[in-house]
C-alpha cells in the first residue's frame, strides 16, 4: 500500500505562503505587533499585558495559517480520520520520547551548570499572572501555528529532498524562534546552549508528522505537551 506522504497536499503556492509565514511569525510579527502597540498606546491609553499581547499575537498568526494554508489544513484533517489509531499511537510514543529526552537534556545543562532558560522563565512569569490567556495561547493556537509552519512548511517541503534535512532544518529553526530574541539582545554561550532545551520537543513533533502522516498528529501532541506545562507552571 503506498503511504502517504506527509508534504501531500501543500501546493507549491502554500509552499512559498508557508516560507514566508514562518519568517513573519518566528521573527518579524512580534516586534512588528509591539511596535504598532507603542504608537497607539499614547493616543488610546490601550493597556495590554503580556499574557494578551501573546494572545494577539498567535490569533493574528492563526488567522494568516488559515488564510495561506486552508486547503493543506483541511485535507491533513482528511488524512489523520483514515489514520486515527496510527495517529493516536505515535502521540503517545513521540510524548515519552520526548519526555525521556528532556530529561536526559536536563541531567547535562545541570552538569555544564546553564542556568534557567530565559524564555521559559518570561512564560512561566506570564503564565501566573494571566493563566486564561496563557492556556489558550499555549494549548489552542501556538500547537496549531507552530505545527503548521515549523512541522507542515519546514519539515514537509525539505521531507522530499532529504529526511535527515528536514529534522535538522525544523528542529533547529524550531529551537532558535524560542530564543532568538535573547541570543540578539543579550548574546551569551550560555543562550547557546540552552537551545538544547528544546531539541527533545522538536525532535519528538518531528517524528510525529514523520510517522502519523498528518500535521493533526504533532498539533495535538504539541497541545497535550503544553497544557502539562501550563497546568505545572499554575499548581493545578
Amino acid at each position: 500500500m503506498k503511504k502517504n506522504n506527509p508534504s501531500f497536499p501543500m501546493s507549491p503556492r502554500e509552499e512559498v505562503l508557508g516560507w514566508i509565514l514562518v519568517l513573519l511569525h518566528g521573527f518579524i510579527l512580534a516586534d512588528a505587533l509591539g511596535l504598532l502597540y507603542a504608537l497607539v498606546h499614547p493616543a488610546t491609553g490601550l493597556t495590554l499585558t503580556a499574557g494578551t499581547f501573546n494572545l494577539v499575537y498567535y490569533a493574528v498568526s492563526f488567522v494568516l495559517v488559515l488564510l495561506c494554508l486552508f486547503s493543506f489544513m483541511r485535507e491533513n484533517f482528511g488524512l489523520l480520520l483514515k489514520n486515527i489509531l496510527q495517529t493516536l499511537t505515535f502521540i503517545a510514543v513521540c510524548y515519552f520520547i520526548d519526555t525521556f529526552l528532556t530529561v536526559i537534556i536536563s541531567w547535562l545543562e545541570e552538569l555544564a551548570s546553564t542556568g534557567a532558560n530565559p524564555n521559559q522563565q518570561a512564560v512561566e512569569a506570564v503564565t501566573k499572572l494571566n493563566p486564561g490567556a496563557m492556556m489558550a495561547v499555549a494549548v489552542c493556537l501556538a500547537p496549531f501555528v507552530e505545527e503548521a509552519l515549523f512541522r507542515g512548511v519546514v519539515f514537509g517541503t525539505l521531507k522530499k529532498h532529504s529526511r535527515i534535512l528536514a529534522y535538522a532544518v525544523s528542529i533547529a529553526l524550531f529551537a532558535l524562534y524560542h530564543l532568538w530574541g535573547s541570543l540578539i539582545n543579550d548574546f551569551s554561550w550560555t543562550t547557546v546552549l540552552q537551545l538544547a532545551d528544546y531539541v527533545p520537543g522538536g525532535l519528538a513533533l518531528a517524528i510525529c508528522y514523520d510517522k502519523s502522516e498528518n500535521i493533526y498528529g504533532p498539533i495535538f501532541l504539541h497541545m497535550l505537551l503544553n497544557f502539562v506545562a501550563v497546568t505545572v507552571t499554575i499548581g493545578l
